[in-house]
């Protein structure tokens, strides 16, 4: 990784990979980074993730030593297990023109860094797979695409949404029930993925952990077992009620504020209610993309008062929602030609064709409930 050092005239994307292997600060400042001038993008990598190979404060030192050049325009930082950024985040302008900044597997950091100067040109910001991410606030003003993935602990809801009638909650129940089992094969593929998320959850906020064993023992397989199929689906709602539960005693009144120019927006595996989806997405006339995949606490679209603000949206895709059962508002996406829906059992689509958009030039829809008479399009389960 030395030979690095004296390499100055580097240029375009460089990725940094095996930092586990750095063995402290000074190592990582012999690298001379931020004399690199001509890089344009930067890649800083650990690869392992075994603790014991690379303590959290050893981190922080190698990254304080790895200062990257000024005139970088995207940065992104992987596999790092402190909580603290290095002191060069925080350095007001330090960063000349930094359009890209991306956060994968950064398991401990509970926020992004608060320094607006930092952030003044950015454009583009992904956050991946940050188990311990709580608050998502000072968002660049000038950002045109945020992408949010695996980031269980992020909390968006309002006041008074999450208070349902315990009856209307045993309805539901029954129905989310029945139609986990009539779709059961999308489901079980994705039932690993949510329940990494549900651990995560419910590890961190003491969260009675029975249900979970089941789902996990679904998932592995422990021991050739071969469980009956309500038996998970059950045990996955009982877990789904104490999430909805917990974002209603711990994610209140926090919200998702988005820029107004922000053209392209994917949230997957975090969660957001609808009225603080409806309320992050009026507004936003800019936004020509949306993804939402495995957002579990979507029930509806918003309304068309606010779709119909969305004047430049093209393309909407919506995947394991298992819990969505209403497009809204979607007629009111007057803009939207491209539109696909995958894996969302409780959405009924017997009359889809008359809650979507007449301007919609492609639709693709599998693994949901369609009427055998719909016009909408054809399913596979």
């Amino acid at each position: 990784m030395l030979q690095l050092r004296d390499m100055n005239e580097l240029g375009g994307s460089l990725s940094v990979r095996n930092l586990e292997n750095v063995t402290g600060k000074d190592e990582a400042l012999e690298l001379k980074l931020y004399q690199k001038s001509h890089l344009e993008e930067l890649g800083l990598v650990w690869t392992c993730n075994n603790a014991m190979n690379a303590e959290a404060s050893l981190q922080l030192e190698i990254l304080q030593g790895l200062l990257p050049p000024p005139q970088l325009k995207g940065l992104k930082i992987e596999g790092y297990k402190s909580a603290t950024y290095p002191s060069w985040l925080f350095e007001g302008s330090y960063f000349e023109n930094l359009e890209s900044f991306s956060l994968v597997n950064c398991s401990a950091l509970e926020s992004l860094p608060v320094n607006t100067e930092l952030f003044r040109h950015c454009c583009s910001l992904v956050l991946k797979n940050i188990s311990a991410l709580k608050t998502l606030s000072c968002l660049p003003s000038s950002l045109t695409s945020l992408s949010i993935i695996d980031c269980p602990l992020l909390m968006f809801s309002i006041s008074d949404e999450l208070q349902h009638d315990q009856r209307e909650i045993i309805i539901r129940r029954d129905y989310l029930e029945s139609q986990l089992a009539l779709m059961w094969k999308p489901v079980r593929r994705a039932l690993a993925s949510e329940h990494s998320s549900l651990k995560q959850l419910m590890t961190l906020t003491g969260t009675d952990m029975s249900h979970l064993q089941t789902i996990a023992n679904a998932v592995e397989r422990e021991n050739g077992l071969i469980m009956r199929k309500m038996d998970i689906i059950k045990a996955w709602v009982c877990c789904h009620e104490q999430r909805m539960r917990l974002i209603q005693e711990m994610g209140l009144g926090q919200s998702l504020v988005a820029p107004s120019g922000l053209c392209r927006l994917a949230l997957s595996a975090c969660n957001i209610t609808d009225g603080a989806l409806a309320a992050c997405l009026d507004g936003l006339s800019s936004l020509r993309s949306l993804a939402l995949r495995e957002i579990m606490t979507l029930t509806t679209l918003p309304s068309q008062l606010v779709l119909q603000r969305l004047t430049k949206l093209k393309d909407l895709s919506i995947t394991s929602c298992w819990c969505l059962r209403s497009l809204g508002g979607l007629r009111a996406a007057t803009s939207l030609s491209e539109f696909s829906l995958f894996g969302c059992p409780s959405l009924e689509l017997a009359r889809g064709e008359d809650f979507m958009p007449s301007s919609l030039k492609k639709i693709i829809i599998h693994e949901c409930v369609v009427a055998a008479n719909s016009s909408v399009a054809t399913c596979g389960t």
